[in-house]
């Protein structure tokens, strides 16, 4: 639900409001309702410049949460008899899934587009996410999501149109954990056992395309390519019965070319053909160098992590009703 007030000429503002509310069967929560508020404007302060910006507020609840309920539904009354109330558990009592848990969300996003001439057009993009799991004490207890974007186009009287961009990311998110033996369930409430992991991506990607318009715009030729590298840090803190070493920074390489070919046969058939290169390097250091025997009294799947060259081609036929 929408409204919207034209505060000036060129400035408009918009309030809205959504209401979401899922029903799930077999697990920790019957009923998740969100209450989502925002406030938008939209502004054009010059004939070359416009710009919007948006604010959010989001109040997800449940309807209490089950914590063994999948466990509960999944075995027969005759098996749950025989074990204690203590013992009819999968995870810990005080995890909470963050899909299903009470969550505060506040988000800002907007965007500024300067177009010079008819030709030319740069935009400058970005987004900020808040989560906050206040009830949570295991499980995600908050995440933080920020992005932006520098853009630029550009069109060219023999019908090419250009572009190139540059997105930096960055997330971080907070996990609290608690490590016990299902064997040993007093282990369930001792804080020596507790730890918790901060995590942070930081994610570079930049790419630049062009699209020919040929033979009186029958044919389509589409040229893009992209690159984007990943790092990963996360820090470990850990209890006084626990041990925890640093952990290597996870770190990955994406390069992606896509080259598309369309012919229009009529005005609703268009043939189309299609390549597509990609290649990918990653290291992480939880399975480079992990033989099946590493890790003690564990038997793990060998193989190091994925790195491919792909190149893949498509042909289509694309109809318009």
């Amino acid at each position: 639900m929408d409204a919207g007030y034209r505060i000036r000429p060129r400035t408009k503002l918009t309030l809205g409001y959504q209401y979401d509310q899922r029903q799930r069967d077999f697990q920790e929560v019957d009923k998740t309702r969100e209450h989502t508020l925002r406030a938008r404007v939209n502004a054009t302060p010059l004939d070359t410049a416009s710009g919007w910006v948006e604010v959010a507020r989001g109040v997800r609840d449940g309807s209490g949460y089950i914590d063994n309920r999948p466990f509960l539904d999944s075995h027969t009354q005759a098996l749950l008899d025989t074990l204690d109330e203590d013992e009819r558990l999968e995870n810990h009592p005080a995890l909470r899934k963050f899909h299903l848990a009470d969550r505060d969300r506040d988000a800002i996003r907007g965007r500024i587009t300067l177009v010079p001439n008819d030709r030319l057009s740069f935009g400058l993009d970005g987004s900020y996410t808040r989560d906050d799991y206040e009830g949570t004490t295991l499980g995600l207890g908050e995440n933080r999501i920020f992005s932006t974007t520098l853009d630029a186009s550009y069109s060219t009287q023999q019908g090419v149109d250009a572009y190139v961009f540059l997105t930096h990311e960055n997330l971080r998110y907070e996990q609290r954990g608690h490590s016990y033996n299902p064997l040993g369930l007093s282990s369930l409430t001792d804080p020596a056992q507790r730890w918790s992991a901060g995590t942070e991506d930081r994610v570079y990607t930049a790419g630049v395309g062009a699209k020919w318009s040929l033979l009186n715009d029958k044919l389509d030729l589409d040229v893009a390519y992209s690159f984007s590298t990943a790092e990963t840090g996360i820090d470990v803190d850990a209890g006084s019965a626990l041990e925890a070493e640093p952990l290597s920074d996870l770190n990955t390489r994406l390069h992606r070319v896509d080259i598309r070919l369309d012919y229009k046969l009529r005005d609703n058939l268009t043939t189309r053909l299609g390549y597509r290169y990609e290649s990918l390097d990653t290291e992480d250091f939880a399975r480079d160098g992990i033989d099946p025997d590493t890790i003690p009294s564990v038997l793990t799947l060998n193989g190091d992590s994925p790195d491919y060259r792909a190149h893949t081609v498509g042909v289509s036929l694309i109809y318009k009703f």
